[in-house]
């Protein structure tokens, strides 16, 4: 079960508060019980952290949504016909979402010991999209440009 605080507004589990009967974070006696809910998306709700790193782990996720074009076109690589060469690389091309989704895992373990660690690690993914983005967006203006 899961708390909030309602003094500073503090969330965490229960164990903390039962330790000293106090808000670990302003030292208040007084919390109250946050009923968890279910649905599609209780994976990605967690009380225990700040909204905005909750949000920044969402984003960090939506570079999978490009998964089904990549896997699509990694199977061209094989038109060069060095099949030893092509395997690798497709294999690594076609399992990124699992590099995403161990980053995320990564930067949650990494948020109990410095935020800001935390919050870099989940921003990896986010930099090969915001390049690629940038690319396109470039060309697309130079297309139209003349």
């Amino acid at each position: 079960m899961n708390t909030k605080c309602i003094n500073c507004g503090w969330r965490g589990p229960m164990e903390d508060w039962m330790l000293n009967k106090r808000c670990p974070n302003c030292g208040i006696d007084e919390v109250q019980e946050l009923k968890l809910s279910k649905g599609p998306f209780a994976a990605f709700r967690r009380p225990h952290l700040p909204r905005w790193y909750t949000a920044f782990l969402t984003i960090s996720l939506l570079p999978i949504l490009a998964w089904p074009l990549v896997a699509l076109s990694s199977i061209f690589l094989f038109d060069s016909g060095n099949v030893a060469k092509t395997m690798p690389i497709a294999i690594a091309l076609d399992c990124y979402p699992l590099y995403i989704i161990g980053l995320r895992k990564l930067s949650l373990l990494a948020f109990k010991k410095s935020q800001a660690l935390a919050a870099v690690i989940a921003s990896i993914p986010l930099v090969p999209a915001a390049f690629f983005l940038w690319e396109f967006c470039r060309e697309w203006f130079y297309f139209f440009k003349g």
